[in-house]
């Protein structure tokens, strides 16, 4: 049986009205749409490829487990979806640059979501859309949770000493003066 290769895919997706992909860029056994869906070549059959399954990365990405050789043994290795998809639509992103998911839904790794911009204008972004704070929690000093704060105040309104909350959550005094006046 002969192997299906991505361009022997993709013009059978073609054929049968299938949404425009393109191969993996260094990967095979892949092919890609433009809205980030990644279909698998291991069936050595003209018909659709297998349609796999992402995951969520710890810092919010979309990932997607990939395998160099055909068959079912082998490493896999984890690769950024939104990374995939720029590389194999419009190639190497531009040096030092990044890509920006334009309405700052991680999750959202269609080609028509991505830019390349430079980090500082990531950052700026990412402000500007409320991604990122430097208010509470998330300000990466932040000593106390939302709800620790909450409880600092109703403890002090209600006569509890500042010296004493201090003690009882091993701070400062200041620490707890700034979050009550």
């Amino acid at each position: 049986m002969t192997r299906l290769t991505p361009q022997k895919a993709v013009s059978i997706y073609e054929q049968e009205g299938i949404p425009e992909l393109r191969p993996c860029f260094g990967w095979s056994r892949y092919v890609i749409s433009a809205d980030g869906q990644v279909y698998s070549l291991l069936r050595n059959q003209p018909t659709m490829g297998r349609l796999l399954r992402t995951h969520s990365g710890p810092n919010g990405y979309v990932y997607i487990a990939l395998r160099k050789q055909y068959g079912t043994t082998g490493p896999r290795r984890s690769v950024a979806l939104h990374r995939l998809v720029w590389l194999s639509w419009r190639g190497p992103v531009p040096n030092k640059m990044c890509l920006d998911h334009i309405d700052g839904n991680k999750k959202n790794n269609a080609l028509s979501n991505l830019e390349p911009v430079t980090h500082s204008e990531n950052h700026r972004r990412a402000f500007r859309l409320g991604l990122r704070s430097m208010l509470g929690e998330k300000n990466p000093q932040s000593k106390f949770t939302t709800d620790i704060v909450i409880w600092i105040r109703y403890a002090v309104s209600f006569g509890v000493s500042q010296k004493r909350v201090a003690r009882l959550l091993n701070t400062t005094t200041g620490a707890v003066n700034l979050i009550v006046r």
